[in-house]
């Protein structure tokens, strides 16, 4: 029974850390489960070891291998949790990379959608009394509304807001209230910080298109 012992002893350590693996798993935390499954394998160790190492009635080969062997496990999860580490801050930097080109592209295509639409429309007047720049913007989009619900994404944090409108220019600015901007300390239109700010300012000249942050 005693020479059985280790192998009884092995069959269960690895039962009990792919159980408690199993018992904290969460999709959402990958690191709870995986630091629990270290930690038992290392109680675990220091029980066998205990219990095996110092007993002479064991030959040296039955006391050593299988503390090797927990040994050379302890060593591949530690390694796998730092590689998890490396590989989740690598996604992390490329999702927000990803994120923030994204709401760029967005951003040029609101801005210029919104006024090349006026600047068309202004362009397009005919006779002698052609309402000025400002006039045609307030036609398209009337209301004196704070963003432009035309061109905004609440649900996806992207806005249009209405910067200014004089006669012969029209400031827009686009806003993410998610994606992080160049400078982290950039105070945005809406009194937020360090977000995604584009501006586009149309002019009798065309739009002039201006990345804030």
């Amino acid at each position: 029974m005693k020479t059985k012992l280790p192998v009884v002893l092995t069959l269960c350590g690895v039962i009990i850390v792919s159980l408690s693996y199993q018992v904290f798993w969460d999709r959402t935390f990958i690191w709870k489960p995986a630091i629990a499954a270290l930690s038992a394998a290392a109680l675990y160790s220091v029980v066998y070891f205990s219990l095996i190492f110092w007993k002479k009635e064991f030959s040296l080969r039955t006391r050593i291998i299988p503390i090797l062997l927990f040994a050379v496990f302890l060593t591949a999860s530690a390694y796998s949790i730092q590689i998890i580490s490396k590989t989740t801050q690598y996604q992390r930097v490329s999702l927000n990379e990803i994120r923030t080109n994204i709401d760029r592209g967005i951003a040029a295509e609101k801005i210029n959608s919104c006024l090349f639409k006026t600047y068309r429309e202004y362009l397009g007047q005919e006779g002698n009394s052609k309402m000025c720049i400002g006039d045609v913007f307030r036609k398209f989009n009337p209301g004196g509304e704070k963003f432009l619900t035309a061109y905004s994404s609440p649900d996806d944090g992207e806005y249009l807001y209405i910067s200014n409108i004089s006669p012969d220019s029209v400031t827009v600015i686009f806003q993410s209230k998610i994606g992080g901007g160049v400078n982290p300390e950039f105070k945005n239109f809406d009194g937020g910080k360090g977000k995604i700010q584009e501006k586009g300012t149309l002019t009798e000249k065309g739009v002039k298109y201006v990345t804030e942050n």
